[in-house]
């Protein structure tokens, strides 16, 4: 594990830096794909690349958090705000969610 982790932290690194989020680091993202991965080990499959399944379980997490903080952001603006906040809400919530589907389009859908 320490092997792997050596090889691909910095790859994980710069792949998660691309998606902004307002609540997670890259770090964030790199040190859940490895708890993920050491708790999932006896699922890692032989006959896929190690290389595939460890990106997979990084993009499946920033992809299910970015969705989190789309549906976060929704919830304000249901909230007992004013008016000014819950415009500024929505719209960071509309662009979270559009970001989520160009992330999909463009790097998860080949």
């Amino acid at each position: 594990m320490k092997r792997i982790y050596k090889l691909y932290y910095s790859k994980l690194y710069w792949f998660s830096k691309k998606f902004d989020s307002a609540t997670m680091e890259s770090d964030d993202f790199v040190q859940q794909t490895f708890l993920q991965i050491w708790d999932k080990r006896d699922q890692i499959k032989d006959n896929i690349s190690l290389d595939q399944q460890i990106f997979a379980i990084c993009k499946n997490l920033i992809l299910n958090h970015l969705k989190r903080e789309a549906k976060t952001f929704a919830q304000f603006e249901e909230a007992d705000l004013p008016e000014e906040l819950k415009m500024y809400i929505k719209k960071l919530g509309t662009f979270k969610s559009s970001i989520v589907q160009v992330i999909e389009t463009a790097y998860f859908k080949r």
